[in-house]
Formats: structure tokens, C-alpha cells, sequence
């Protein structure tokens, strides 16, 4: 399934505690928007403090 910055505000708000990563969003073809993207509509909304930034190759923890 794919989710655009829309689908995954409506996840947010169907979880209003959780904590959020977004994956599979960088390097495929037939996305429309980018990390940064998601995390500009995010941010704009103020919910960007719940959306986890995921850097390739780093480990994340989430608490």
C-alpha cells in the first residue's frame, strides 16, 4: 500500500499517542513526494514532533 502525506495524517489522527516513521518513502519511482515533504505537511499541521526522521544506515531507538 501506498501513503501520501494525506493517508498518513489520517493514521496519525486514528493514533493521537503514537510515535511515527515513515519508510519506503525515498528512491522508488512511483512516489510523489519526499521525506522531506512529509515532513513539511507534518510540521505545518503541528504534529511534525511525532513523525521520527529514519536516516539509512543509522540505528533509531524509539521510545
Amino acid at each position: 500500500m501506498t501513503m501520501d502525506s494525506n493517508d498518513a495524517l489520517a493514521a496519525a489522527h486514528a493514533f493521537p499517542d503514537a510515535k511515527l516513521l515513515a519508510v519506503h518513502n525515498e528512491g522508488w519511482m512511483h512516489n510523489t513526494e519526499s521525506a522531506d515533504d512529509l515532513a513539511s505537511v507534518f510540521s505545518a499541521l503541528g504534529v511534525g514532533d511525532r513523525l521520527l526522521p529514519l536516516v539509512r544506515g543509522q540505528p533509531l531507538t524509539i521510545e
